[in-house]
């Protein structure tokens, strides 16, 4: 049984572990060695499925502060269109939400880290709900719903952090860092010992060690053909 190359990708890796964990529960093993290697390999992988959602979980956290950043954007832009209208009333009602909006447009609120953007957000939102400025929103078509809207993303945006940062307390460890002892146990101590039960022809191991051998050699191949690419293309 060969070994997994080190080249492989982490979803390539996370697969792999499912589909060797997949095999084993179908499996009646009961040598103590690959018993530990596969729990170990078991909690490796948990981590790594972990580990990566949060990594997905910190990219939507990225959109999300964008989208924040964007309905706070439309909000100025539909209240200078008020403001630039002939009618006064008009103009004058959007002045005053305009007027509030710009305060924290001065201080760069866009460009705030998270602790004193999500601070000036909510004083922002908590000035447009007071019964003067609520009552003026109300009178301009869409603005109401431009400042709902900048409500919703924030509060989006604030659930997304809250989840990461308790996921991140809990499982400090990154994907890539995970992806080393991953690859040992595999490498260094399941791999052998699965090679040791074929050379004894031990019939309890040979289906397992069969499944283990292939799901390697497939992770390998693409390993392979995408050397084979990179080598083509630097030619």
């Amino acid at each position: 049984m060969n070994k997994l190359q080190n080249q492989i990708r982490l979803s390539e890796l996370s697969s792999l572990s499912a589909a060797i964990l997949r095999a084993a529960e179908s499996s009646e093993i009961k040598r103590k060695s690959v018993v530990d290697a596969l729990a170990k390999l078991k909690e490796l992988h948990e981590e790594l499925v972990k580990a990566n959602m949060r990594e997905k979980t910190s990219v939507s956290l990225s959109k999300a502060d964008k989208k924040r950043d964007e309905e706070l954007r439309a909000l100025e832009k539909i209240l200078d269109g008020y403001v630039s209208m002939k009618n006064e009333t008009t103009a004058e009602n959007a002045r005053k939400l305009k007027s509030v909006l710009d305060r924290y447009l001065k201080v760069k609120i866009k460009a705030q880290n998270f602790e004193a953007e999500t601070g000036l957000i909510i004083s922002l939102l908590d000035d447009f709900s007071s019964e003067e400025l609520s009552q003026v929103s109300k009178s301009l078509p869409g603005v109401d719903e431009a400042i709902s809207a900048v409500k919703s993303a924030h509060e989006e945006y604030i659930a997304l952090h809250d989840s990461a940062v308790s996921s991140a307390s809990n499982k400090p460890s990154s994907a890539t860092s995970i992806k080393v002892p991953l690859l040992k146990v595999i490498n260094e101590t399941l791999v052998p010992v699965l090679n040791v039960a074929v050379l004894e022809e031990d019939a309890e191991l040979s289906d397992f060690a069969k499944t283990v051998g292939e799901e390697i050699d497939r992770a390998n191949a693409l390993v392979s053909e995408r050397a084979k690419k990179v080598n083509s293309a630097s030619k």
